[in-house]
């Protein structure tokens, strides 16, 4: 599911074009938080049998995004797996190719509450807020859907 950032894509082209909010919102995000830094917490804390038959799992770094935008976004899981279906911008966000599986409500669901069960999620959320302070900026979102990464005087983190 990795994506080639160097090669542009046609989808890229195609977002390029539309609801600059969304693109410009995420390009701003990707440019202040170090995603590898909350990967390597993750996998640290999330191991799963590797020994299991099945389909292989998603990578728990995009699906820990995927709850970050339902906190963004204020949306439902279904909502949510909706709008990652149909959201040409989210999909870029979460680098996702429209030819890639999306995990469901249930998968969603589950993560987010292995997350909170292990503690994790407020573990993972000081961090993206300790990033955002280091660079003077915090999320504002609850706010017309849209969430607004705002630059601030004093350091401060994701609020809703």
């Amino acid at each position: 599911m990795k994506k080639n950032r160097k090669q542009i894509s046609f989808t890229d082209t195609y977002i390029s074009r539309r609801r600059k909010s969304d693109i410009e919102f995420f390009d701003e995000i990707n440019s202040i938080i170090n995603w590898k830094e909350l990967d390597k917490t993750i996998k640290q804390y999330y191991c799963k049998d590797r020994k299991k038959m099945g389909r292989k799992a998603y990578p728990k770094l995009l699906l820990f995004k995927i709850c970050l935008l339902k906190i963004w976004y204020n949306l439902s899981d279904k909502k949510l797996e909706n709008y990652i279906n149909d959201s040409l911008s989210f999909m870029r966000f979460l680098d996702l190719k429209i030819e890639d599986n999306i995990p469901d409500t249930s998968t969603i669901g589950r993560f987010r509450r292995w997350l909170v069960k292990n503690n994790m999620f407020e573990d993972l959320l000081e961090i993206i807020n300790k990033q955002l302070a280091d660079n003077d900026f915090l999320i504002k979102n609850g706010e017309i859907i849209q969430p607004k990464l705002i630059k601030t005087a004093k350091k401060i983190g994701i609020v809703n």
